[in-house]
């Protein structure tokens, strides 16, 4: 079933079924778009559901476009906890290695 068919399958039946995050970021740009705020919402919290550390850079991308700004701070906090986790690594890893010697 192609976006579009979904689209009008919400506007006539009030039903919306997303079986993947490609889907629900699709649709949430067509909810944006006809200013359908219900399925912008429904589709947000799919997508907030699918949030982890592989796609928090390019789901930041998407709701900076939509200005979701409650999307774009969940996905804010997932890049600065990898950030910290990174640069906490890298500093255990060093101090590990002067322990060592």
């Amino acid at each position: 079933m192609s976006i579009m068919d979904l689209h009008r399958r919400y506007i006539y039946c009030d039903e919306i079924e997303m079986k993947n995050i490609e889907m629900a970021i699709n649709l949430y740009y067509a909810a944006k778009k006809y200013m359908l705020p219900h399925l912008f919402k429904t589709c947000g919290k799919y997508i907030m559901a699918c949030l982890k550390p592989g796609n928090a850079c390019q789901i930041y991308e998407i709701a900076k476009q939509c200005d979701d700004t409650s999307l774009m701070e969940k996905s804010l906090k997932v890049l600065l906890l990898m950030i910290l986790l990174y640069f906490f690594n890298n500093f255990c890893n060093k101090c590990n290695r002067r322990t060592k010697t």
